[in-house]
């Protein structure tokens, strides 16, 4: 008997079992990915890597290249449950999806445009492919391909989502709707069931059926021979033209954009602008026009020298391209610390650097299409390890906090996966400080205590978890986090936290003359005000009186409020833009919580001679002494200009 077999499968003797165990797979997967309530970490983790070990067994011949990507998808499903940040864990799982498609296809040898979109180019081919398996000999006999079989479950899936939106939104239809259902299915016993399980039970089933469908497919789908074509370009004209018109535009925002890094506070105000906002807006931007503007040398591929030159040219303006991001970002960070968005946009920096001089390697090489494409995968892959390895959540929270005109943004912080493996330490010093300022309403201490609920809120959902554990949902960085909170007496915090976020009710207040910038009551739900006892004025005084219950603060404040007055810093250093203020009076300390949030301040403090220490951040999360200026208020006095280089 002859021995010759199609190309496009494996040998006989593991066929069967191959396909068998996908579809045990395509049953047991939907069981570990859908649960109520909850996030499947280690469901999601199992599935991948099961899907991934069954490619790799089917897979005949196992080539260095393919073998990395094989490598890289089980460290990337590894990080699932090691990893509890859910932007990560979305981009991990994306990245997975990517290179189980590029595994299978091998569109990383062809083209770009196919590598963008190769889990469409998956179920395309898959479908294609004859089912290895027959599910029932019957529908076989009827004629109903596996093409026309995936049509009917889409169109299940379709109807399922459609149908109750348009009954709800038409009451006749629905209607008719539960009609028609009334003769196939007991709608009394569907409307006993808990809405939610049935949603469970219908996206299991569903999955199951696409995975059934599927599963075996891609077990032959994996050693097919794919034909390798010339890569697609988008752009197949001339692009000469196109490509001097972005160089001299380049070449223009260049000189701007020295002048405007030399620019004065006075001169990008004029403009609209402050540093930390340009520092701010600018990397989007940029990053968008380097992709276009790649994209156009990508895809010239004429051999002319013009061409070629232009070519050169673009890549050097591209580098210096993204150096201008590279420092906005830097920029920032340095002024108001660490943040998910800037360490992103670090990794988004060095990609497209990596990226760039990958070009032009293989540029210089004359084979631009397929070595570069795949070393670029590899290298994104590399990228993105590196990201699941550094632990954004952990450097932000232990290396340089995220700030804000008034010192470390705890609400930022608060906003954190457990990743920063901080949960127990940030909440407890939360609440030392609500215990210790629990009289105390200004806005600063509202973010302190609306950053604690938002931590008991993590902390009661750990909780919730791991009390009723489900090994579906288990996760590393939340188990640790759960095993240093744990011991917490959660009902005494809670009910100290619900305390000082008590309502204030607030008295009518008598104001007169009117003064700008004095009281803020910062939030209604919460009435706060900021208030602070002030020297003697001629003008008449503004009495506030605040009603608040006699545990948190049991009395009546007056206060006596000043006519505001201009004090300008002249020539101010851009480094001590956005820090804290120290007022002082007679060498007394009469405030240390302004943020000089531009060059100037509002004093409100009356007549008599001050002192301003302007604080400077020394890159460690700590304000320090930076520079003091002597001024006097008199009853006169309408403005005042220091120069900061005096």
């Amino acid at each position: 008997m002859s021995s010759t077999h199609h190309n496009l499968t494996p040998s006989l003797m593991t066929i069967k079992p191959i396909i068998f165990s996908s579809l045990a797979l395509a049953i047991i997967i939907p069981n570990l990915i859908f649960i109520l309530g909850i996030f499947p970490y280690f469901g999601l983790f199992l599935s991948l890597v099961t899907v991934t070990g069954l490619l790799f067994v089917a897979r005949d011949h196992k080539d260095k290249y393919r073998l990395a990507l094989f490598i890289f998808t089980i460290l990337f499903s590894c990080f699932l449950i090691i990893r509890a940040n859910i932007f990560l864990s979305l981009l991990n799982f994306i990245s997975i999806v990517y290179l189980l498609s590029i595994i299978c296809l091998g569109v990383a040898t062809q083209s770009l445009f196919k590598l963008l979109l190769s889990p469409l180019y998956l179920i395309k081919s898959a479908l294609k492919i004859t089912s290895p398996v027959k599910l029932n000999a019957k529908l076989y006999k009827l004629n109903i391909s596996d093409k026309t079989l995936f049509s009917i479950v889409v169109t299940v899936i379709i109807l399922i989502i459609i149908l109750p939106l348009l009954s709800f939104a038409n009451p006749i239809f629905g209607h008719w709707i539960s009609t028609i259902f009334s003769f196939i299915v007991n709608l009394e016993f569907l409307q006993s069931i808990d809405p939610n399980i049935l949603l469970i039970a219908l996206s299991r089933l569903t999955l199951a059926l696409i995975l059934i469908l599927l599963l075996p497919k891609l077990t032959v789908l994996v050693n097919k021979n794919q034909t390798k074509t010339n890569p697609f370009h988008i752009l197949n004209f001339p692009l000469l033209i196109p490509k001097i018109s972005v160089i001299l535009v380049l070449f223009i925002f260049f000189i701007t954009q020295f002048q405007l890094y030399f620019s004065s506070n006075l001169t990008l105000e004029s403009l609209g602008y402050t540093h930390s906002r340009y520092a701010r807006e600018v990397f989007a931007q940029l990053s968008i026009v380097f992709i276009i503007v790649f994209a156009l040398i990508y895809n010239d591929k004429a051999k002319t020298k013009y061409a070629q030159l232009s070519s050169f040219i673009l890549a050097l303006q591209l580098f210096f391209l993204n150096l201008i991001s590279l420092k906005s970002v830097w920029d920032y960070s340095y002024m108001w610390g660490l943040t998910e968005k800037r360490l992103y946009g670090f990794s988004v920096v060095i990609w497209l650097f990596g990226i760039l001089i990958l070009f032009i390697y293989h540029y210089l090489k004359k084979h631009i299409s397929a070595v570069f494409i795949k070393n670029g995968l590899l290298f994104s892959c590399l990228i993105l390890l590196a990201i699941n390895l550094l632990n954004f959540d952990y450097l932000i929270f232990h290396m340089a906090k995220s700030r804000t005109g008034e010192g470390i943004d705890h609400l930022y912080l608060a906003r954190l996966s457990v990743d920063s493996g901080a949960l127990g330490e940030h909440f407890l010093y939360l609440t030392d400080v609500i215990k210790s300022e629990n009289a105390n309403y200004e806005e600063h201490n509202w973010k302190i205590r609306e950053a604690s609920q938002r931590e008991l809120r993590t902390i009661k959902q750990l909780t919730e978890i791991y009390q009723h554990f489900d090994l579906r949902a288990f996760n590393v960085s939340q188990y640790l986090a759960y095993q240093s909170v744990k011991d917490l007496d959660l009902e005494f915090y809670d009910q100290m936290i619900n305390t000082a976020y008590r309502k204030i009710e607030t008295m009518p207040l008598s104001v007169q003359p009117p003064v700008q910038n004095d009281i803020m009551l910062h939030s209604a739900k919460f009435a706060k005000a900021t208030l602070m006892p002030l020297p003697q004025q001629k003008l008449s005084p503004i009495s506030v009186s605040i009603s608040i219950p006699e545990q948190i603060y049991p009395q009546t404040i007056s206060a006596q409020i000043n006519p505001s007055i201009s004090v300008k810093l002249v020539n101010l250093d851009p480094i001590y833009r956005n820090t804290n203020l120290q007022i002082k009076k007679d060498g007394e300390l009469v405030t240390d919580n302004l943020s000089l949030d531009t060059d100037s301040y509002w004093h409100h403090f009356g007549t008599g001679q001050y002192s301003v220490v302007v604080m400077k951040y020394d890159g460690k999360g700590n304000y320090v002494f930076g520079k003091k200026f002597n001024y006097k208020i008199d009853d006169d006095t309408k403005s005042v200009e220091i120069d900061f280089n005096q």
